[in-house]
């Protein structure tokens, strides 16, 4: 009785150690030309536009859409000197611009900081810099403020072969 137990028992623990110990193999497939997104694409240009920085919020400080202003920032209109500590005291800028005094437009106190739609930053020392800068914002393209992404973004990816879904997640 003992020996066919041992010999049912060495039996068993050879039958799991054969089927258990399994290798998946694993095939890296490189993806078609039609599956990847090229750099330059217009789906990638689109979606570059897309992630841009949207500096159109702070058009009333820097007529331009593609730099945003860092706020705080000091400015004076027609002799009255206030700091825009965020976006909502926007208020009081165009309310000193709607005044008829108002009309000598928005000067600076610099140095600023700027952020571009690629969300480098810059610090502009005077108004024919930031002037300059502007200028240079009228040949970008536009930004798409339309459509955000929210992260993380993920991706499943099914494979036929092994039929097994894989997922690519995209933090920022």
């Amino acid at each position: 009785m003992k020996s066919l137990f041992k010999l049912t028992l060495t039996f068993l623990v050879f039958a799991v150690l054969t089927f258990s110990c399994q290798d998946e193999e694993v095939i890296i497939e490189n993806p078609s030309e039609e599956e990847v997104i090229q750099p330059g694409s217009s789906l990638s240009n689109l979606m570059r536009m897309t992630v841009t920085n949207d500096g159109a919020q702070d058009n009333l400080l820097d007529n331009s859409s593609c730099t945003e202003i860092v706020l705080p920032v000091t400015i004076t209109i027609s002799e009255t000197t206030i700091t825009i500590n965020s976006l909502d005291d926007l208020w009081m800028v165009a309310e000193l611009l709607n005044n008829p005094a108002g009309n000598d437009g928005i000067e600076f106190t610099f140095p600023i900081t700027v952020t571009f739609g690629n969300y480098t930053q810059i610090v502009i020392e005077n108004q024919d810099q930031l002037n300059s800068i502007v200028e240079e914002c009228l040949t970008e393209p536009e930004v798409i403020e339309c459509v955000d992404f929210v992260y993380p973004i993920s991706f499943s990816i099914y494979n036929t072969d092994f039929q097994v879904i894989d997922t690519v997640q995209i933090n920022s």
